[in-house]
């Protein structure tokens, strides 16, 4: 599933060992389920159709008018136990807050829902495209400077976004970043969202989960605020530039341990071909200290600075 983009899955890898199952005949408002396309820790998704009158027989697609699956249908997973069933509640009421509180052309929408009662769903459009990670390799040779830079600033527009709306991402991600064709950015994962101040829950459990995530993040008590997705950027920029993590270790325990005490090479030096400028602002937005880091507007500011000064800088930095 790395080259065509599922909107909005967890920071758990899919799991394609066992197939996705609908729960029993349950009906999803006007929408019908047709091929399963992923799974994860919480969820099965599903390409859907809306319920029309001549394509749709008994919950079926019909076969004389196949319907084009060009909404998401994302189900809770019916083998979940009481516990992860509850959390997959609560992350898709999360994922539905969201949407209610701001929009933005970088932040599908939620067409429909059910969070208050079975069968528990949310409609979203199905959005195509390749993963960040996937389009950073098959980029690796011809990626140049100004277009990651293009990139970096559309990620850091969509969360300042977000923050302008007091909503705070905290999965920030290369699986949660979609890009198309045109090398524009979706940013996806938003079940993990909480409203800035509140006591948040993130789960810890696989090294996706850590990767970027902010090290006061880690703590218990963790109220939700924006310097941790600026953190989550700069681990992004990072990332892109040096095609590799700025922490490492062999344990979930380890890396949560490197993000809070271990201070990374400067990423000029594991990428020369960075700009100076991004060197330093990515040094302030991996800053332990979330009173360090960089307001979100002051982040989009010097990134549309940085990338006019290099919007015809065609060095690869493969």
């Amino acid at each position: 599933m790395n080259q065509v983009g599922i909107n909005h899955l967890e920071s758990d890898r899919l799991q394609r060992s066992s197939p996705c199952q609908t729960q029993g005949p349950a009906r999803f408002h006007c929408w019908a389920p047709l091929a399963c396309v992923a799974r994860s820790r919480w969820f099965d998704y599903f390409q859907a159709a809306p319920r029309t009158r001549g394509t749709i027989e008994g919950g079926a697609a019909h076969s004389d008018c196949q319907p084009r699956g060009d909404y998401l249908l994302r189900v809770i997973r019916a083998d979940l136990d009481e516990t992860r069933r509850w959390q997959a509640i609560d992350r898709l009421s999360r994922r539905l807050l969201v949407a209610e509180a701001f929009q933005h052309p970088q932040a599908v929408p939620v067409l429909d829902s059910e969070v208050d009662a079975p069968p528990f769903f949310l409609i979203e459009p199905f959005i195509a495209g390749q993963q960040l990670a996937a389009w950073r390799d098959s980029e690796r040779e011809s990626c140049t400077i100004s277009r990651m830079l293009w990139i970096l600033r559309q990620v850091a527009e969509v969360i300042s976004a977000a923050h302008d709306h007091d909503r705070v991402h905290l999965a920030i991600a290369p699986e949660h970043l979609l890009v198309s064709q045109e090398g524009k950015i979706t940013l996806t994962g938003w079940c993990q969202a909480h409203q800035l101040q509140q006591r948040a829950w993130i789960p810890q459990e696989t090294a996706e989960d850590v990767c970027c995530l902010a090290p006061e993040a880690t703590l218990d008590r963790y109220r939700a605020q924006t310097a941790s997705d600026i953190y989550a950027w700069g681990v992004i920029a990072y990332w892109l530039f040096a095609n590799r993590f700025p922490f490492a270790a062999d344990s979930i325990s380890g890396l949560i341990a490197a993000h809070r005490q271990e201070i990374p090479l400067e990423l000029q030096v594991v990428q020369p071909l960075c700009p100076g400028p991004l060197n330093q602002l990515v040094n302030l937005a991996l800053a332990k200290n979330p009173l360090r880091r960089p307001t979100p507007k002051y982040l989009v500011d010097c990134l549309i600075s940085i990338e006019i000064d290099h919007l015809h800088d065609a060095r690869k930095a493969g």
